[in-house]
């Protein structure tokens, strides 16, 4: 395998990683949240924390984080880093179909902002490796 080959291949398995952890960040966030229907202020209990979809959400999260580490090893942080805020963009549309959020044009527009920047980066980075 040439050179290029083994760092196409890198790349792929880079971006498969951060795929993998944004998944995990948003099924860990979604679950919680569905849990968090069990908890209540007024008849407080702490065994309520230890529903099915919080403990899954949690655990989603953990393995977020393990898998996170392998990103941050082959990858620079300040690239990495901002493809997490997709996480924010991803949960809005999902909260809309599983939980009947409202999608506001605010929410659009800094949605809209976001993807913009990952975007900027992501080609910022790839025209400097072509540099």
């Amino acid at each position: 395998m040439n050179s290029v080959d083994q760092n196409m291949e890198n790349h792929v398995k880079q971006y498969f990683l951060i795929f993998v952890a944004l998944i995990l960040l948003i099924l860990g966030q979604i679950f919680a949240k569905m849990g968090s229907d069990a908890l209540s202020i007024d008849n407080f209990n702490v065994l309520d924390f230890f529903n099915f979809f919080i403990i899954l959400g949690y655990t989603c999260l953990i393995l977020q984080g393990l898998v996170w580490i392998f990103v941050l090893r082959q990858m620079d942080l300040s690239f990495a880093y901002p493809f997490m805020s997709i996480s924010y963009v991803l949960v809005l549309i999902f909260s809309y179909f599983i939980f009947n959020e409202a999608i506001t044009g605010w929410k659009i527009i800094g949605s809209s902002l976001m993807t913009i920047g990952v975007a900027i980066i992501y080609l910022g980075e790839r025209g400097n490796k072509n540099d």
